[in-house]
Parts: structure tokens; C-alpha cells; sequence
């Protein structure tokens, strides 16, 4: 697998797991020779054509946070939302910790009649981390124990900009790493 310099972590929250619609994206990338995380998010107003009646679950509401008058009060309408997203992540890679965040990206862009400026890759972001922590010579156990610092530093919270920042922490942290010396 081809590593790129500096990857975008990106994450979705939605309206419930498999037939709602995306209520929330976030991004995070390492900056500045690994010195500064970046990151951003935005609340996404429901489009017309989602179904905020039928495409809403309590439970996933419970989990992230996020109800159907803060989405109505304090998001944003899909087309300002890939703008936005276009104009800052223009040209990048970005890279999600699940499937169904690619789907999430494909509706909001669908529903804002715009196509994204940046590459999403298929790749997750655990392979992505455990390839380029193999390809550094970083060891199995300190990179385990880097796992375990960006839960603590950087949890995921279910909220897109904090779960995108995990991902980003702990890639700025393996290429600070030091690395292993072959026997």
C-alpha cells in the first residue's frame, strides 16, 4: 500500500446506523512537520429530500449527542457543508474507520449536487496506521502502547471531529516515534 505523506481522518455521525442520513462531519490531519492537529466539523442541516421522521433512532441520538433541533437551529445545509469541505481538504486523502462513512459522503455530496475535490481511499484507518507503523519500523509494542495513549489524549467520543482527531493524534504520534533498530 502506497503511505501518503499526510492523510485526512475523517468521520461521519448519523441519524441511526444503516438507513439514515448524515447529521455530522468532522476531519482531523497532522500539520506543520507533525507538530500541529488540525481539525474541523460541522452539523449538517437534513437535506429535503431525507426522511428526518422515519430516518430518526433514539439510540444513536443517545450516543452521539445530537437531536433533531440542533441539526434544524445549528447545522448547515449540505451545499455550505461540501463547500467548505472541498475548500479545505482540496487534493488530499482522506481516510475513515468505517464503510459506512464512505456512504455518509456519497449523500451529503449527492444531496448538495457537488462531487468532492479530495480522494477518499477504501483503506481504514487502523490498516492505514498498522502499514505505516510496519513500513517505520515502529514495534508492535510501542505502537500498542501509542493506541493506548490516544484513547486517553485523543477518546473517541462519537462526535466526528473528536473521533477523526484520534485517528489524527495517533499518527502524529507514530511519525514522532522513534524507530526500531534492526538486530
Amino acid at each position: 500500500m502506497r503511505i501518503p505523506h499526510d492523510p485526512v481522518f475523517y468521520d461521519f455521525e448519523a441519524s441511526q446506523a444503516l438507513d439514515g442520513f448524515p447529521i455530522e462531519v468532522g476531519w482531523a490531519l497532522v500539520a506543520n512537520n507533525g507538530h500541529v492537529l488540525i481539525s474541523d466539523s460541522r452539523l449538517i442541516r437534513p437535506a429535503a429530500e431525507w426522511d428526518i421522521d422515519n430516518g430518526w433512532d433514539e439510540d444513536a441520538q443517545t450516543l452521539h449527542g445530537i437531536d433533531k433541533a440542533m441539526l434544524l437551529t445549528e447545522g448547515y445545509d449540505p451545499y455550505q457543508v461540501t463547500r467548505h469541505m472541498n475548500a479545505v481538504l482540496h487534493e488530499r486523502v482522506l481516510f475513515s474507520d468505517s464503510p459506512l462513512d464512505e456512504k455518509w459522503l456519497n449523500d451529503l455530496y449527492d444531496a448538495a449536487g457537488l462531487s468532492p475535490s479530495f480522494e477518499v481511499r477504501r483503506t481504514s484507518c487502523e490498516t492505514l496506521i498498522r502499514s505505516f507503523a510496519s513500513s517505520a519500523a515502529i514495534s508492535s509494542l510501542d505502537l500498542q502502547r501509542l493506541v493506548q495513549e490516544a484513547s486517553i489524549h485523543a477518546p473517541q467520543t462519537h462526535r466526528a471531529e473528536a473521533d477523526a482527531l484520534h485517528w489524527a493524534w495517533l499518527w502524529r504520534e507514530l511519525i514522532r516515534a522513534p524507530r526500531s533498530r534492526p538486530a
